[in-house]
This record gives C-alpha cells, sequence and structure tokens, in this order.
C-alpha cells in the first residue's frame, strides 16, 4: 500500500480569487469586510468590491448604515469614482441626498452605473432614472409632495414618472409606495399611459402600496403598460372604513387584474390600516386564473352570493392560500359565522384531492389573540377544535396555520 504522500499546508494567500471572494463574501457585517482590505493589496482587491456592494440607510436592511456613516462613504466614493461601479445595490432617502448637498436624485444614481437593485424614498415629481443597464430591482415613493398647492402640476408629474419606470427594459421587479392620484380629476391616464405603450414592459413583480382607496382609479391603466405580470401585491393603507365603502375600488382590482388571468403566479390583496372589505365581493371566482399557485387575500372577498365555498372560487392549481380576516375569526361573539369558518375550513379540506391536488400551505392571519380570546378558546373547547381542523389538513399532506398578526 502506497504512503500517502507529505503535503505541505496551502497557505489562504495561495488559494484562487474566487475562493477568496466566496470566503468573504459570509463575512456577516460589512466592518469586517473593511478590516479584511487593510491585510494586503491582494486582499483589498477582492474585498473592496463587497464592501461597496450594498449602501443601505434603510433601518430594516441588515447593512444599514446610519447618516452620519453615509456621508462618509459617500466622501469616499466622490474621491475614488471607480469605487462607485462596485455598488449594486442601494437604498436611499431624498433627506439623504440633500444632506449631502444633493437635490437632483437622478444626477446622483448616474453615479452608480452597476445597480442592480435601487430603492429611493421621496423622490421628486420630476425625476428620472438614467440610464442603468443591470437594474433589475426598484422600490420608489412619490409622497414627499403629495400635499403640495400645485397638486395638479406635480401629479402629471408622478404619472409620467410612473410610466416611466415600467418601461426601463431591464426592470423586472417593481414597489411602489404610497401612490396619491385621483385620476378622475386629473383626467391624465390616457396621456401618460398612451395605447402604444400597452404590454410593453417587462416587469414580472408588482408591489403597489396605495392611499386609501379613492386613489386606485390608475391601476388598469398602470398595469395594462404589464407585458406579462406574474406576482402583484396590493397593501391599501388608511383609516378604518364603513362596509360597502370598496365596492368602486373592489370592481377597480377586478378590472386591472383581468388581462393577467393566464400569466399571475401569485395575487396579494391586503390592508394593513385596518380597512374593512365588505361582502358580496366584487372579485369572487379566481379560477379564471389558469397559472395563479399563490393566493393571500381577505376571504371576504371570496364571498359570492352571501356565500363562500372554496371549490367554486380558487383555481385547482393553487399551492398556497393566505385568508386574512379583520376581526378575529375565533373571539367573534357570533357563533353561527364561527361554525360556518370550520365548515368551510373542513370543507377545503375535504376537497383536497378532489378540487385542489396541488395544495401544499393554508394560513389564516387573524387579529392579535387576546386574554379573553384565550380563556374563551380553553372553555369553549376552540382549542380542540383547532387541533382537529390541524389534523384534517395533514391527513390530506396540507400544512395548516392560523397566525395572529396585529396589524389585521
Amino acid at each position: 500500500m502506497a504512503e500517502p504522500e507529505d503535503r505541505t499546508p496551502v497557505s489562504i494567500t495561495e488559494l484562487p480569487n474566487e475562493l477568496l471572494t466566496e470566503i468573504f463574501s459570509y463575512l456577516p457585517l460589512q466592518p469586517y469586510v473593511a478590516r479584511v482590505t487593510r491585510v494586503s493589496r491582494c486582499f483589498r482587491a477582492i474585498a473592496e468590491p463587497l464592501l461597496y456592494h450594498t449602501i443601505s440607510t434603510d433601518w430594516y436592511s441588515q447593512n444599514y448604515i446610519h447618516e452620519k456613516k453615509f456621508r462618509s462613504v459617500f466622501r469616499v466614493l466622490s474621491r475614488n469614482p471607480s469605487l462607485c461601479s462596485h455598488v449594486a445595490v442601494l437604498h436611499v432617502k431624498m433627506w439623504n441626498l440633500v444632506a449631502l448637498g444633493c437635490t437632483d436624485a437622478t444626477e446622483f444614481v448616474k453615479l452608480f452605473p452597476s445597480l442592480h437593485e435601487l430603492a429611493l424614498d421621496d423622490a421628486a415629481s420630476d425625476f428620472r432614472l438614467p440610464s442603468l443597464g443591470r437594474l433589475v430591482s426598484l422600490r420608489i415613493s412619490f409622497d414627499f409632495w403629495a400635499a403640495s398647492p400645485t397638486a395638479r402640476h406635480e401629479q402629471s408629474h408622478e404619472l409620467g414618472a410612473l410610466a416611466h419606470v415600467f418601461s426601463i427594459p431591464t426592470l423586472r421587479k417593481l414597489q411602489i409606495d404610497l401612490i396619491s392620484l385621483d385620476l378622475d380629476e386629473l383626467g391624465l391616464s390616457k396621456d401618460c399611459f398612451p395605447r402604444r405603450c400597452h404590454r410593453t414592459s417587462l416587469v414580472t413583480d408588482l408591489h403597489l402600496i396605495y392611499w386609501e382607496e379613492v386613489h386606485m382609479r390608475v391601476l388598469p391603466e398602470m398595469l395594462l403598460l404589464a407585458k406579462h405580470l406574474k406576482r402583484i401585491v396590493l397593501d391599501i393603507q388608511g383609516e378604518e372604513e364603513p362596509a360597502g365603502c370598496f365596492a368602486t375600488p373592489l370592481a377597480v382590482i377586478d378590472a386591472a387584474l383581468q388581462p393577467h388571468a393566464s400569466t399571475l403566479e401569485e395575487i396579494s390583496i391586503t390592508s394593513t390600516g385596518g380597512l374593512i372589505f365588505p361582502p358580496p365581493s366584487l372579485i369572487g371566482d379566481f379560477r379564471r386564473y389558469t397559472n395563479l399557485k399563490r393566493l393571500g387575500i381577505p376571504e371576504s372577498l371570496l364571498v359570492q352570493h352571501g356565500d363562500l365555498i372554496f371549490r367554486n372560487s380558487l383555481p385547482c392549481q393553487l399551492e398556497e392560500i393566505q385568508l386574512q380576516y379583520n376581526i378575529s375569526i375565533l373571539s367573534t361573539p357570533n357563533n353561527v359565522d364561527l361554525s360556518s369558518w370550520w365548515t368551510r375550513m373542513n370543507a377545503l379540506a375535504k376537497d383536497k384531492h378532489a378540487c385542489f391536488p396541488a395544495l401544499k400551505f393554508v394560513a389564516c392571519w387573524d387579529r392579535r389573540f387576546t386574554d379573553e380570546y384565550m380563556v374563551t378558546r380553553k372553555e369553549g373547547g376552540l382549542l380542540d377544535e383547532m387541533e382537529n381542523l390541524v389534523c384534517a389538513f395533514k391527513d390530506v399532506g396540507v400544512r395548516f396555520s392560523c397566525v395572529a398578526h396585529p396589524s389585521l
């Protein structure tokens, strides 16, 4: 048997640059990467692109930097423009730029030609993205000037800005926050979303946050710009409203989604501000969405003619469904409503194999559980009912979860 060769240990500096890049990418925080750049010229050349890969003033970002640090980073980039080509992810707020003495976001963004992902909050109404050949993801908000006395003029700019971002050829993921347009007053949608632009945008993933339902009339014209929309999230924010106030917006949502019925794979309609979606719904039947795999929606939007039977409302290829409730389904004083909810959910489990063979996950998003509810749950036997429901779904290969959420 041949003896193993005596191998000299390999130093980390002898590893290929590709392996070193992979190793350095696992460093959890930017300060650690910064230390690596001070080891040697070789390490600096490898780690520097990682150090400037992400610049974010978003508090929720893992790579968040505070305003003072942001100014310091910007000074370094200003002195070494070649470093700007390493920045792939940029999350900034307009006031961050103003603090730097920069009032033109367009010129600022031009400094970063290799951006893959951009988030810009409080953009000016005349903001236009420069040519960025690699931009795939964009999050932008236009609420900075919504209350201006020159609202009509500025809102026409906002419409133009919306049409512009849809036209970016590399863009696939788009999030627009706090849309505040009322086209009944403006009468501008046809000018900013002309027919020649319909079905030309390559955006496939769209997340829209609206402020109250009156500003949703732009939605059908906006969605006509997209060629093959695969995922859409509609988040409607505002104060709690009485039932019935959503009749017009629901019809608008339904009309806006219909052109994409054959391509949409995920639909999420939610309200984070307590708005109530009334039954009967004007949406109801989702079976016409032939590729739909994931659906998140207030259950009331599925109600048809005062009743809800899931097999008459949901597409057979559905894999995940998340149902939202404005009022806690388990703490409701109405025993009839609670009884009908158990019946509906057990029927969904029973119909799984025959009607929804691909179904894997069902979730119910409820209000935060109260102390009163916890007592009622134990005394009324609701705990046993919930466990039985979990078992009913488990028996057919579906994971079921009832999640408390404070915003619902």
